[in-house]
């Protein structure tokens, strides 16, 4: 099968996935649960699919609350990001990482929102 053919069949998947909700969601929370297998880094790492979904569900109506943690916490990356080109990664981690609070607590929220409609 030639290279251009399979990616073609799949960005079909791809975007067959996508329009089947329950697909997403369960690629998402499959993804999430893989990365947390990483050692050191699993548990950050799986934050990812969770904010896909955290958007995605805040987009589509689900979930109501308003991420504001995250969007300070992307804001303010952006703004540090900016200031701070020109200085070394640990100067930009120090401070980055008040923001990774907020998004820890929007996450949390969202999880819980999660967990209690699979119950429920």
């Amino acid at each position: 099968m030639s290279e251009a053919l399979s990616l073609n069949l799949s960005n079909s998947n791809a975007s067959e996935m996508i329009k089947n909700k329950r697909k997403f969601d369960a690629f998402l929370e499959n993804a999430e649960q893989m990365l947390k297998g990483i050692p050191e880094i699993g548990e950050k790492a799986a934050r990812i699919p969770v904010l896909v979904q955290l958007i995605e569900h805040y987009i589509t109506g689900e979930y109501k609350r308003f991420p504001i943690g995250i969007m300070q916490a992307v804001g303010y990356s952006l703004y540090t990001w900016w200031k701070l080109r020109k200085a070394n990664a640990q100067e930009i981690l120090f401070a980055i990482i008040p923001c990774l609070t907020h998004i820890d607590s929007d996450l949390k929220d969202f999880l819980q929102w999660r967990d209690s409609r699979k119950i429920g």
